[in-house]
């Protein structure tokens, strides 16, 4: 059972009196002065903790809990640091079993894709991100020694390119940027694509 804070210190003291005292305004106040220093002591103990749990924690605190797990803060704000610190507790955890790797992708990255590949082999895709470079470090270390993997990523935003129709008989699509510009190979002819 997991313990939570106690907020009736003074009232459940009150109620825990015997009728013999219950009439006795001296006893009773007594015990309330005594419950309400218990009352400020554990609300100061509870905030202390919550205070220390990663996902409260902030400034030297999350420096603390990422010395423990031994990731550097490296300039990052708290928010951050904070995933990169999950990120880290999870590659520490791993087994190098798929379930580490795709635990670790999705942390990355909720929107992540996992494929498994033959012999021992595994392709995440996380695109539009321009960390695909810290991103393969950590899916490597939360991988077994044994095994392989691909990281297949990409830095842009939004649509590359987009699908012109050039040729009703032929279907052919011509490739356009957002602009509507042809993209065109290094000779200038334009790039189509038959279906």
């Amino acid at each position: 059972m997991i313990p939570e804070p106690i907020l009736t210190h003074e009232e459940d003291a009150v109620e825990l009196l015997t009728d013999r005292y219950k009439s006795k305004p001296v006893i009773e106040g007594w015990l309330r002065v005594r419950a309400r220093r218990i009352q400020r002591l554990e609300d100061v103990v509870w905030d202390t903790i919550d205070g220390r749990l990663l996902s409260n924690a902030v400034g030297v605190w999350l420096d603390k809990i990422g010395e423990i797990v031994r990731e550097p803060r490296e300039g990052r704000g708290d928010e951050a640091y904070r995933a990169a610190i999950r990120v880290r507790i999870l590659i520490n955890r791993s087994k190098g079993r798929s379930i580490d790797v795709i635990a670790v992708a999705l942390a990355l990255d909720p929107s992540a894709k996992y494929v498994e590949t033959y012999p021992l082999g595994w392709e995440v895709s996380i695109y539009e991100t321009d960390r695909g470079g810290a991103y393969i470090r950590a899916l490597s270390q939360a991988k077994a020694a044994t095994s392989y993997g691909v990281l297949l990523t990409s830095s842009w935003e939004g649509e590359l390119c987009t699908w012109g129709y050039l040729d009703v008989e032929s279907e052919e699509y011509e490739l356009t940027t957002e602009d509507g510009s042809t993209l065109t190979t290094e000779s200038g002819d334009s790039l189509t694509l038959e279906s």
